[in-house]
């Protein structure tokens, strides 16, 4: 099996970035004696630099890394599509790395991964990361972009969807059709759920509606999720306290709908429900689910644009669609 950085940096003791650095003999703030060791271990474990880091010193690489959460929802197909059609268009491939379910140890392999490939950059697909990560990301001097989430750091670059807007605009259309006891289901405690929070609670403020703590449930996007919530809110629905929610993704609204007919909740006469995401799951639904809409290819399109043109971090618009989910009250 050939020698990889990560080995290198196993044997030698220093970082993969720092490794990185030597071997590629990028200018950087190493001493000659860490250059010596590394090189003395890069020959001890015979490593040979592959195509792909020789053509970066040259500054020509031309494989972009994906480092994706496993996310339980369907939005990341379109993203990848988007990806994958802009990266085509500019002569670029593309590797794709997993990094689980928000765990902080894969993300460190896949970011490992596509820093011994010497990729042109990376994109993090739905990916918050730890402080040691991020520094693993600086001290690589690999580009990268958050994708579909926004960053704690402002400094970051991020292509995504607003995700304060989006519960605003829900909050504002339910309102507008009459409902007043709107609930929030689905959402997560990270970044992403945080933010639709704060969006979902500012619209209540401003028009001066109640948040019963039992309107806001928390799930982890997913069909089961959904339906695991539909049991906990039926009885409000069934008293009237709930009328309307907004999902977290649109495999939460389908969750919900299947719940609803198990609980006997009738959809849209006992409750009403605009789903976040807007994919082809609103379409196959029955009924099929009112949505706000987040057009998924372009984020993945744009997210490769800003990567290799650095061009500045990029909200992409979102579209309210009305089907068949709410009823006008």
């Amino acid at each position: 099996m050939k020698a990889t950085i990560k080995d290198i940096a196993h044997e030698s003791g220093f970082s993969i970035a720092t490794v990185s650095r030597v071997l590629n003999n990028a200018n950087a703030s190493y001493s000659s004696k860490t250059a010596k060791k590394i090189k003395k271990a890069a020959q001890k474990l015979g490593y040979h630099k592959n195509n792909i880091a020789a053509s970066l010193v040259k500054q020509t690489s031309t494989t972009i890394a994906v480092i994706i959460n496993s996310v339980k929802t369907n939005f990341s197909f379109e993203i990848l599509n988007g990806i994958q059609k802009e990266a085509d268009k500019n002569h670029y491939s593309v590797i794709i790395l997993y990094a689980g379910n928000r765990s902080d140890d894969l993300t460190k392999q896949a970011i490992e991964t596509a820093i011994d490939r010497a990729v042109s950059g990376i994109l993090l697909v739905a990916i918050q990361l730890n402080q040691e990560n991020i520094n693993l990301l600086n001290e690589s001097r690999t580009p990268y972009l958050y994708v579909s989430t926004h960053p704690n750091n402002p400094t970051k670059k991020f292509v995504s969807s607003d995700n304060h807007l989006i519960t605003e605009t829900a909050v504002d259309y339910l309102v507008n059709e009459g409902h007043k006891k709107i609930g929030l289901v689905g959402i997560d405690h990270h970044t992403t759920g945080k933010e639709r929070l704060a969006g979902y609670k500012t619209k209540m403020s401003i028009n001066k509606l109640p948040i019963d703590k039992e309107f806001i449930q928390y799930g982890d996007y997913s069909y089961e999720s959904g339906q695991k919530i539909m049991k906990e809110i039926a009885p409000l629905i069934k008293d009237g306290h709930l009328t309307a929610v907004i999902a977290a993704s649109d495999m939460i609204g389908a969750g919900l709908i299947k719940g609803a007919k198990k609980e006997k909740v009738s959809i849209p006469n006992d409750l009403s429900i605009v789903s976040i995401d807007g994919t082809y799951i609103c379409e196959i639904t029955s009924p099929e689910l009112t949505s706000i809409t987040q057009d998924f290819t372009q984020i993945g399109i744009l997210s490769v644009q800003s990567l290799l043109k650095t061009k500045d971090s990029k909200f992409v618009p979102i579209k309210l669609i009305k089907r068949e989910s709410i009823l006008h009250i």
